[in-house]
């Protein structure tokens, strides 16, 4: 609870009688703001969540993407292996394929 909330709460306390206003409304009003608290930082909260989200949804599209390009050289590199007929040629074809992938998968966003 706010502390102005608090202090509103204190200074009334002893004037509900003289006011004449009931103190079930009184009640009611300090129930309501304390609720609209609570949902201000339910709100921040889901503010923070949606952020998060959004960060780890774009990273994961970034990641993808670089995945696919990865897998499109390595299916180049593996088609050409299959080509050639020299066996050294083929292992290049083969080891570059794998530093493709272990690129793909050690690189950051």
């Amino acid at each position: 609870m706010t502390e102005r909330l608090e202090e509103i709460k204190e200074e009334y306390r002893d004037a509900i009688r003289v006011i004449g206003i009931a103190r079930k409304d009184i009640d009611y009003l300090i129930q309501q703001a304390e609720r609209v608290e609570e949902l201000e930082k339910d709100i921040a909260n889901y503010k923070k969540a949606c952020t998060s989200w959004e960060t780890v949804e774009s990273y994961s599209r970034k990641e993808a993407q670089r995945y696919k390009q990865a897998l499109e050289l390595v299916e180049d590199e593996l088609e050409y292996a299959k080509t050639t007929g020299n066996d050294e040629v083929r292992d290049m074809y083969i080891k570059n394929s794998i530093r493709f992938i272990n690129e793909a998968l050690e690189r950051e966003g």
